[in-house]
């Protein structure tokens, strides 16, 4: 009976699999709709606040149990019974477009990891009298695995982050099977279903000898500053907003008018949305640093004030403006910097540097994997150590 069980958790785990594909298609095409619209309505940005307001107040009034996000999912994962209100769906959907529609800098790793989780958290409603509390653990971690993978279309790297950085040491054994058939099942179905994942080029790779590892060094410890400034000012952000303010949907709308009077102080509109068209220009030529601090400035004051979407696709684009800006210094091409960035500055934020490694090699290829593996595991441990010596307060959302 027993090998019966198990094969009943990997049939559920392949159809979370396909099932979060699906979703996370439907989800990409209804995001690509809002920002094009958003980018071609110029009125629309000036409504962020109340937008942010609006969103913040629809999950303050109906999703108090889903409010911290991913953080929840991890709860569950880690110190709960492993189930989870299947309301996330709709309020992570809603929520990101929402921010997208209006403008703000925010990402969809958040929105990837939570519609998997939720979608997975269907199942578990409606088998929940036939799974114990590890069982469904399992089935939350590879819903996590399935929506990661087929939003970003990295299934190695959705596996080992979830792995990697929401589950328990004790839990990675079990649960790895079944994100792998639910990571690469999603991945799949997302593909065939034809959703597009853009592709960069690196012009030229250099070997990788003493003097490149010098230089490298040199990055490292900016994508380590560049990881605790994002850390320290979202947390500033955070903290000003939840002292002075009780309700938190009137930080959003402040967070909103912060985000309107940056956009009218520096006359440009490129540093909202997920910046994508930062990353392009990173790779194409050497940026100027200033497109890495102020989508940073963004960035963090979107996710601050409590806006929904995530983070990891603005951190894509502040690593990739950060490395290209720094090229002409280190003498190497903007876009191997760029790639390297793209990925790094997401591993050390996120503290999964294994997982942004492998990710790295999945979008740039496994030519760039040695100097990936050097640049996100070196800049993680750094900016860890550097958490430790000035620690920066973590606060409830």
């Amino acid at each position: 009976m027993r090998w019966k069980n198990q094969l009943r958790v990997f049939a559920l785990t392949l159809t979370i699999g396909i099932a979060a594909g699906v979703i996370a298609y439907l989800f990409s095409i209804s995001l690509n709709f809002v920002i094009s619209v958003q980018q071609n309505t110029d009125w629309l940005f000036w409504l962020l606040p109340i937008g942010g307001t609006f969103v913040a107040y629809i999950y303050y009034r109906y999703g108090q149990q889903v409010m911290g996000g991913t953080t929840v999912l991890k709860e569950k994962i880690r110190t709960g019974d492993g189930s989870l209100p299947i309301r996330i769906i709709p309020l992570v959907w809603g929520g990101t477009l929402l921010t997208h529609l209006f403008g703000g800098s925010a990402g969809r790793e958040g929105t990837a990891l939570q519609l998997g989780g939720g979608v997975a958290a269907f199942f578990v409603f409606i088998n929940r009298v036939t799974m114990d509390e590890k069982q469904r653990k399992t089935i939350l971690l590879s819903g996590m695995s399935a929506g990661f993978a087929a939003l970003f279309g990295t299934p190695l790297a959705a596996i080992i982050f979830v792995l990697e950085a929401i589950a328990k040491r004790k839990q990675r054994l079990s649960a790895s099977l079944h994100c792998v058939l639910a990571a690469f099942s999603g991945y799949f179905v997302s593909t065939w279903l034809g959703i597009q994942h853009t592709a960069y080029t690196i012009t030229a790779i250099p070997r990788f000898h003493l003097l490149t590892m010098v230089k490298l060094l040199l990055f490292v410890l900016a994508i380590t500053c560049a990881a605790y400034v994002f850390r320290l000012f979202v947390f500033v952000v955070k903290f000003v907003l939840q002292k002075y303010i009780v309700l938190p949907y009137f930080r959003s709308f402040v967070g909103g008018i912060i985000i309107v009077i940056l956009v009218y102080v520096t006359q440009s509109r490129d540093y909202l949305g997920l910046g994508l068209n930062i990353i392009e220009d990173a790779f194409a030529y050497a940026v100027s640093p200033v497109a890495a601090i102020l989508k940073l400035l963004f960035t963090t004051i979107t996710v601050g004030s409590g806006f929904i979407g995530g983070e990891v696709t603005p951190l894509f684009s502040i690593g990739s403006a950060l490395g290209s800006s720094m090229a002409p210094l280190l003498h190497v091409a903007p876009s191997f910097l760029a790639a390297l960035g793209f990925a790094a500055l997401f591993g050390a934020v996120s503290k999964a540097p294994i997982a942004a490694s492998i990710l790295g090699m999945e979008v740039f290829g496994l030519d760039v994997l040695l100097p990936l593996l050097f640049v996100c595991l070196l800049s993680s441990l750094c900016t860890q150590l550097l958490t430790k010596t000035f620690p920066i307060p973590t606060l409830s959302t």
